[in-house]
């Protein structure tokens, strides 16, 4: 929900996030309008107008029992600034601000918005699910569907997903996503010992979407973490109490670590481009995965960069004998964007092809959890 004295802004807003979600709008006239607004106890961020001395007045005299708030204003003035950040205002914008400014701000304040009861697995409740994004060939883009499915998981779920990049020689998550980790994955391993849901928690960067984004850890020589079999099963574990819905992104070495977390999965994601190499590696992934006993009816594909007349959907189900579960399609302009704009799909382009294959994709995964 958007609480706003800007309905022209939040229109315009609302339109650039669709189809992510239906965004309800609240007009907020004056501070008697905010107050009816709080005592409704409706969680939402606030687009408040602090132009006018009389507005900024009331704002102010509600200070500290406001929810998130961006302040905006027709002329940037120390003084603004100041009494915005008086008032706790996550960002402030000026006159001059464009469209996607608004969006990200109100993306950064939503994330402060308290957790959600149902974010952390309750006694009694069914644990957290793990979708594991897998591919033996290296440029598969493991790591984009990884992104790009989690945070359309927790724009779709209206829940916060959890995103785990388990490539620790070449893991790119912080890089597509403008992340840093907030404590050293070295704490977090000597942690795990006394590890519960909102320890666990702190370890993850909270992008701007809200998704909660475990980095792979940048540390080299002496500064290297040694994660052994036992840690990761003790991690998955602490993630499946403590998220709805954890994304792991794995490497294309496959390690002995790539295999568990695909062994301990409830749905594995094989992704595949339009390419012969792809299929040898996807056949040979399942013969790894056979020869270990891993359940195969728990692998599905997602066809990633398709190119129509290359392959075809028909010869990919025959060979590797799955369901197809996704295809995106091959937009290179939109995909280099993203990467080097640190903005995913699923927020620059929600609207575009690939924006809503990963939202019917993420749709599928819900609809499975449901049920």
């Amino acid at each position: 929900m958007l609480a706003t004295t800007d309905m022209g802004w939040a229109r315009g807003l609302a339109e650039r996030m669709s189809p992510i979600e239906d965004i309800r709008l609240v007009r907020i006239l004056g501070p008697e309008d905010l107050a009816g607004f709080l005592a409704s106890r409706e969680r939402a961020v606030m687009l408040l107008d602090i132009s006018s001395p009389a507005l900024l007045e009331g704002w102010l005299s509600m200070q500290g029992s406001l929810p998130p708030v961006v302040a905006f204003a027709d002329r940037t003035e120390t003084p603004l600034v100041r009494a915005a950040m008086k008032m706790g205002a996550v960002d402030f914008l000026g006159k001059d601000c464009s469209l996607r400014d608004v969006s990200e701000a109100i993306y950064h304040a939503s994330s402060r918005l308290e957790a959600s009861p149902e974010l952390k697995a309750q006694p009694g409740d069914v644990h957290g699910k793990l979708v594991t994004v897998a591919s033996l060939r290296g440029g598969s883009g493991r790591s984009t569907v990884a992104c790009n499915l989690a945070l359309a998981l927790g724009r779709r779920s209206a829940k916060p997903a959890a995103l785990w990049d388990l490539n620790f020689s070449l893991g790119m998550v912080d890089v597509l996503l403008d992340v840093v980790a907030p404590r050293p994955f070295s704490d977090l391993v000597a942690q795990l010992g006394q590890m519960d849901p909102e320890l666990f928690s702190t370890f993850f960067a909270r992008h701007r979407s809200g998704t909660f984004v475990l980095p792979a850890p940048r540390a080299t020589g002496s500064q290297m973490v040694e994660l052994t079999p036992t840690h990761l099963q003790a991690l998955i574990t602490a993630a499946r109490a403590t998220f709805p819905l954890t994304v792991v992104d794995t490497s294309a070495t496959f390690s002995e670590l790539d295999f568990l977390a695909v062994q301990s999965a409830d749905l594995v994601l094989l992704t595949i481009t339009p390419d012969l190499g792809s299929i040898r590696a996807a056949v040979a992934y399942l013969d790894l995965i056979a020869a270990n006993h891993v359940v195969k009816s728990k692998n599905v594909v997602v066809l990633n960069a398709w190119t129509r007349g290359e392959l075809s959907r028909r010869h990919v189900q025959e060979t590797l004998s799955l369901p197809i579960w996704g295809e995106v399609p091959y937009e290179r302009t939109l995909f280099n964007r993203a990467f080097n704009t640190a903005e995913p799909v699923v927020l620059g382009r929600p609207g575009s092809r690939s924006g809503k294959a990963f939202f019917r994709l993420a749709d599928r995964i819900l609809s499975m959890r449901s049920s």
